[in-house]
């Protein structure tokens, strides 16, 4: 009901409840801007005055970052008014402070489904009682997972990973919660039975020690598919400034202030510099050398992610499935695996002309260019 996955491939997590509440026709959700309001929606809005921040300043902050007075403007503006206009978002704390706030909220909704058979009344709202559990989970989940892979300070990263992460771990209790999953035979909605079947994929047959290890290894695949997508810290790259030839004057002096005591101009793999010389550069042996730097894998990140295909095999067979796939697909349009590829060869073999006619054409723009007698070849770095 309340699963999260982690998708490596995108570094993007679902909510299988947020997904339903989202999908429902009927929902009765509304987006309230007041983290601290009795109602139980926690979903958050950018505040109206960022829009005067935009536009003719924008352009100078995403091509000089670290010059940008739209940076300035912004950072002053998110600490008066909290973020995404929240007062309550004033700091790395606060959003951890409204993770436990959350929990203690989305509590007394389980246990007042927990009772719900006991009333009438209480089983009329079992269906609302689910979307506003819902709602409020999502709400601050889906916060804490666009600070922590967009927000440019650490301090906001940690904390909302760390907020993310204690969330998930609650719904992944509630994913294994037998009170929870017998209220919905009582109510023969379709709604309801979307729930039902969730729990079920989530393993609500299995014994209490087993369905204990499945919250377990659902918090695994949470930190390792963290640790896998998390940012990288390549070593930079050393150049010379006559090596520079066609970079923007402005980019190069930017350089400069990282020279080292050889005279060589330090760059960060996957910086904004480096960005500027893979667009610019006619350096093609610079280019490369970049990219390399960029792609070069990192052993902790092999560890985590043999690690993560570990701990997702073993997730599928504990509840009955060959594999991950499988397991991921049951409830998805595609169904399973051999669909997927089957999609996946179909697609590939109606684009791979128009792929390879594109690829031609880049290659002589690039013959033109460097003026070369024999078309080369079009290369990951010549971007």
């Amino acid at each position: 009901m309340l699963h999260r996955r982690i998708a490596t491939a995108s570094r993007r997590s679902n909510t299988q409840l947020c997904r339903i509440a989202a999908r429902k026709t009927n929902s009765t959700s509304t987006i309230h801007p007041n983290f601290n309001s009795r109602q139980l929606a926690t979903s958050a809005q950018l505040h109206p005055t960022t829009s005067s921040l935009q536009d003719g300043n924008i352009a100078e902050f995403f091509d000089r970052p670290s010059t940008s007075s739209y940076h300035s403007k912004l950072l002053s503006l998110s600490q008066k008014t909290g973020l995404f206009g929240q007062p309550e978002l004033s700091s790395p704390q606060s959003i951890n402070a409204l993770a436990e706030r959350t929990v203690k909220r989305a509590q007394l909704l389980v246990d007042r489904l927990h009772n719900a058979p006991s009333s009438r009344q209480e089983m009329k709202k079992v269906v609302k009682n689910f979307d506003r559990l819902s709602d409020m989970l999502c709400g601050v989940i889906d916060a804490a997972e666009l600070i922590r892979h967009a927000h440019p300070n650490r301090e906001w990263v940690d904390a909302a990973n760390n907020a993310y992460e204690s969330l998930c771990s609650y719904m992944n209790v509630l994913n294994t919660d037998v009170e929870l999953y017998e209220v919905h035979p009582y109510c023969f909605l379709r709604t309801a039975l979307i729930f039902v079947r969730d729990f079920e994929k989530s393993g609500i047959h299995l014994p209490p020690a087993a369905r204990a290890e499945y919250v377990q290894l659902s918090d695994a695949v949470n930190t390792l598919g963290r640790t896998f997508s998390a940012p990288s810290q390549p070593s930079s790259v050393y150049v010379r400034s006559s090596e520079l030839h066609g970079i923007p004057s402005w980019v190069r002096d930017q350089l400069s202030r990282r020279s080292t005591f050889s005279g060589k101009l330090r760059v960060p793999p996957g910086s904004y510099e480096a960005a500027m010389i893979g667009r610019y550069s006619p350096n093609e042996e610079l280019r490369h050398r970049l990219h390399v730097a960029e792609s070069h894998p990192e052993p902790d990140k092999i560890d985590a992610l043999e690690e993560l295909l570990r701990v997702r095999d073993r997730l599928a067979k504990l509840v009955g499935k060959p594999n991950f796939a499988e397991w991921s697909l049951e409830d998805k349009m595609a169904k399973n695996s051999d669909h997927v590829m089957h999609f996946l060869r179909a697609l590939e073999t109606h684009e791979r002309p128009l792929a390879l006619s594109e690829v031609t054409r880049l290659a002589q723009a690039k013959q033109a260019f460097l003026n070369l007698k024999e078309l080369p070849t079009v290369q990951a770095w010549d971007r």
